[in-house]
């Protein structure tokens, strides 16, 4: 019975549906009354969970069981309950999982499990490395093998990479619309329509892995801020007063004991504006006089020590002719370093003394002190570096933590480049079609070693179709490639793939969406 449970879905449709798969799976309890709920009971492989059980005997020793892998041990007190913590453990594929709990006589009860990893932002999170340290059904060994298996059509093209909650798929495009599909068959869920077209990712916020957002938002050229339901309608909205061209993003904050979800959005005028992101109650903003990079999305970094000692979450924006860094809980500004002309979004990684932010130059990418905006490196490139930086980790061996292995870019003639990251020295770089027009790439997208990422068209009449690509993060050596159609005028820039459940969704270039998995 230990396997019966397992992998009874494994794909999105299954996770979407698992609220009556549960209610119709769940065995029956025990007969001796012993009962076992899971806190949550959705989230990604390594989630840390809480088993809580009742009706046991006292004093009973349990072994708690994901399908057949023993992850802890309780006791039950002299009422009969336990609450003992757990780890999903980094190889449960995405699907529904049995979690039992009993005892050496056979007293006990089980739960179901379901592992999911929600992509909830433009970049993953707001880091805005495009890092997804989940990933745990494609790889290098198998990423060969993706296959298209829905392709829904919509006649208007995605400047952004799409997210993915609670097994849907959403997107906004430029038309105007924000929209949800089942990733696997292609059907349109929802949609709704604001005043201009959006550039940016939506949003879904929420307070943990696997958690059901409060809220879904889209920022658009029109100025507004749209924050809607899992259903598409509107909660509330916000009038910023110039155009949004880059992704809102959402991140926690402290306040006193409780923590509380932000929304953070840069409009045209430079705007900086922070809301509570379920209510849209505002909570500060900071008119900074200068434009952001178009299309560009600002990074939070967290537990940054500052030059006079104090640890401080921070915001990091890329303007047309400086970058910058203000304080999250007042919207400061902290420091800006002018004379530098980004390309791209900012990326942030590490903390403390070591917090560092990566970004794009005219055929530059650079790193910088996170606490000072001090430059540590600079390393020329043949183009100028396009989206935003993406953070290769690896998984230390005999733990769940990941160090920083390189940082990986493209830039505007197609090449790709793996970064050191503490000296800038190139590691890799895989060239673009030798003899063809350039081909910017779009920001990269990582997980489990494999860098995906999109390949814009050629000119008009060049032949020359967008493809995405899927490269090995640790050598540069392409794995796969798809082509994704051609759109005349092309936009640009190209929206980047996003990576989850062993799906890999993008905006293609002939007006709408595109989903791959491997076949089966």
């Amino acid at each position: 019975m230990k396997n019966r449970w397992l992998r009874l879905c494994s794909t999105a449709a299954s996770l979407a549906l698992a609220p009556a798969l549960l209610a119709s799976t769940l065995p029956a309890q025990a007969a001796t009354g012993a009962h076992l709920v899971l806190a949550p009971n959705i989230g990604p492989p390594t989630s840390t969970v809480k088993a809580v059980g009742s009706g046991y005997p006292p004093a009973d020793s349990v072994n708690i069981t994901f399908d057949s892998t023993l992850v802890a041990v309780a006791t039950s007190d002299a009422t009969g309950g336990f609450s003992m913590p757990f780890k999903v453990p980094a190889l449960a594929f995405p699907g529904l999982h049995q979690v039992s709990a009993f005892d050496n006589p056979g007293i006990g009860a089980t739960a179901i499990f379901a592992v999911r990893t929600d992509w909830a932002e433009s970049r993953f999170d707001t880091s805005g490395g495009g890092f997804n340290q989940y990933e745990n059904v494609l790889s290098p060994s198998n990423v060969g093998g993706l296959v298209q298996k829905s392709a829904p059509q919509v006649g208007a093209f995605l400047h952004s990479a799409p997210i993915y909650i609670q097994g849907n798929l959403v997107a906004g495009f430029g038309d105007g619309s924000v929209r949800a599909f089942n990733p696997l068959n292609g059907n349109q869920i929802w949609s709704f329509t604001t005043g201009g077209p959006i550039d940016g990712s939506p949003v879904a916020v929420t307070t943990r892995q696997g958690a059901k957002p409060c809220a879904i938002v889209a920022a658009s050229t029109d100025g507004g801020i749209y924050a809607l339901t899992g259903s598409g309608r509107m909660l509330w909205s916000v009038a910023t007063g110039a155009a949004i061209t880059g992704s809102p993003i959402s991140f926690a904050e402290k306040v006193g004991k409780i923590e509380h979800e932000r929304l953070l959005v840069v409009n045209g005028d430079g705007k900086i504006l922070e809301f509570d992101a379920c209510t849209g109650t505002p909570i500060w903003s900071e008119i900074t006089g200068n434009s952001p990079v178009a299309n560009a999305t600002p990074a939070v970094a967290t537990g940054v020590v500052l030059p006079d000692g104090t640890t401080r979450t921070i915001i990091v924006v890329c303007f047309g002719g400086s970058v910058a860094a203000f304080d999250a809980a007042t919207g400061a500004q902290l420091w800006a370093v002018t004379g530098i002309v980004p390309t791209s979004s900012p990326t942030v990684y590490g903390s403390g003394t070591g917090a560092r932010i990566l970004l794009g130059e005219d055929s530059t990418a650079v790193e910088l002190n996170a606490a000072t905006g001090q430059q540590v490196w600079s390393t020329s490139t043949d183009g100028g570096i396009t989206g935003g930086v993406a953070i290769y980790r690896t998984q230390i061996p005999g733990t769940t933590r990941f160090h920083v292995q390189a940082v990986i870019a493209g830039d505007l003639n197609g090449n790709l480049y793996s970064f050191n990251p503490k000296t800038g020295a190139i590691n890799w770089k895989a060239p673009g079609p030798i003899g063809s027009p350039a081909e910017p790439l779009s920001s990269v997208a990582i997980a489990n070693g494999v860098a995906y990422v999109m390949r814009q068209p050629g000119p008009a009449g060049s032949g020359l179709d967008g493809t995405l690509l899927a490269i090995d993060a640790g050598s540069g050596t392409q794995l796969f490639s798809a082509d994704e159609a051609d759109l005349n005028p092309q936009p640009f820039p190209p929206a980047p793939p996003s990576i989850s459940d062993g799906m890999v969704f993008t905006g293609d270039f002939g007006g709408g969406v595109r989903v791959y998995a491997l076949a089966g």
